[in-house]
């Protein structure tokens, strides 16, 4: 499956705006900004992993087709990759 979002290590950066402390995610070393201005780092670290995260729920969705495959059907996988389905299409729709 291949992606359309932005590629790149993304990170976090301090910032400053109108004297209150916040969050930038940059995608390369030039400094391009996903988001500019993040309120928590909570939120911050979130958005700075969504491209990991999405990478590794598509190896998931893989894994547990090729277990589908393996087992004949015998394992229920359906409540795990429903989830990840969804997760998936959230973050590509």
């Amino acid at each position: 499956m291949e992606t359309k979002h932005t590629k790149g290590n993304w990170t976090i950066h301090d910032t400053y705006l109108n004297g209150t402390k916040g969050y930038e995610i940059h995608f390369n070393d030039d400094g391009e900004c996903v988001s500019d201005f993040i309120y928590k780092i909570e939120d911050a670290k979130l958005i700075a992993a969504a491209p990991d995260l999405l990478e590794a729920l598509i190896k998931a969705k893989q894994r547990i087709e090729f277990l589908e495959q393996y087992t004949e059907g015998k394992v229920d996988t359906s409540k795990g990759r429903f989830g990840i389905e969804q997760a998936i299409k959230k973050a590509t729709a």
